[in-house]
Order: structure tokens, then sequence, then C-alpha cells
């Protein structure tokens, strides 16, 4: 269980550019399907470290509150395992 330790302990990978291009895709799809106001900032930020689990949560309009959505979404399949809309 020591790799466990290490891996929460330890700093993420950085986010490299093209893993950041597909992240926001699959994020801005999945927004436009759903009808949701997509606004810029947008923050990517790593929510499970362990590499074999790894799931990063995508925040828009980050740096106001309201109309922002929040998804997280597994790194090895591009699953969005959850997405919400705050619009206010």
């Amino acid at each position: 269980m020591a790799w466990i330790r290490n891996a929460l302990v330890m700093p993420p990978e950085p986010l490299d550019d093209e893993l950041r291009q597909r992240l926001l895709e699959v994020a801005k799809a999945v927004a436009a399907e759903r009808s949701w106001t997509w606004r810029e900032p947008v923050e990517i930020s790593v929510a499970n470290r362990i590499p074999v689990k790894r799931e990063w949560d995508i925040l828009t309009n980050a740096m106001s509150r309201g109309c922002n959505i929040r998804m997280r979404i597994r790194e090895s399949d591009l699953t969005v395992l959850s997405a919400g809309f705050a619009p206010r």
C-alpha cells in the first residue's frame, strides 16, 4: 500500500497541452449537448492522483460565482463521471 500513500503525497504530473485539449473538447461537447453556457476562464485540477484512476475536475467561469459548469472526467477513457451547472 506504500504506492497509494506515495501517489497521494507526491505532486501530480503537469497537465500537458494535448490532454488539456482533449479534456476541454469532451467538456465543451457535454456543455453544448445540455445547452449550458460556457465561460472562460477554465480551471482544470487533478481530483484523483492515483495513476490508474486519475480523474480531472473542470470548472468554467472559475473567477466568479454563478454560471459555472463543474465536471469530473476520467483520464483513461475520457468518461464524464459527473457534471453540473450552477446558473447563479
